[in-house]
């Protein structure tokens, strides 16, 4: 079984041993995916290896749905402005491109919460809940 993670650069700059991949989510061996330090707000501790299959599938979906253009577009584009309340422009190489702010927020934030399974940090509330 295989770990899907984001790779993060460290202080060091480095991204950590083990790490494979290409267009889809970066891949690292569960023998050095232990070895891996996540942030969690000013302290760090070992990466926890996801070993759930729902979401190894869903990754999976991710990735074959994914494009290629797109994923250029977001890894390589500047940011231009905001246009309004839902909608921003960037620019990647000599074009520009109007983004719908929610839509793109939505897609992110959910690929994120999947590739981080299990490592994401503990929200400590001002009171109990009722």
């Amino acid at each position: 079984a295989e770990c899907a993670v984001q790779a993060e650069e460290g202080d060091d700059g480095e991204a950590g041993g083990g790490v494979r991949g290409g267009d889809g989510p970066l891949l690292v061996d569960p023998a050095t995916c232990g070895g891996k330090r996540v942030r969690v707000g000013k302290s760090s501790r070992l990466w926890e290896p996801c070993e759930l299959s729902s979401i190894h599938s869903l990754l999976r979906t991710v990735t074959q749905r994914s494009h290629r253009g797109l994923r250029a577009l977001f890894a390589e584009h500047t940011f231009v402005g905001i246009i309004n309340e839902h909608y921003a422009l960037v620019q990647h190489l000599t074009k520009l491109y109007v983004v719908h702010v929610g839509v793109v927020s939505q897609e992110f934030f959910y690929q994120q919460a999947l590739r981080r399974w299990g490592n994401l940090g503990a929200i400590t509330l001002s009171s109990a809940a009722a």
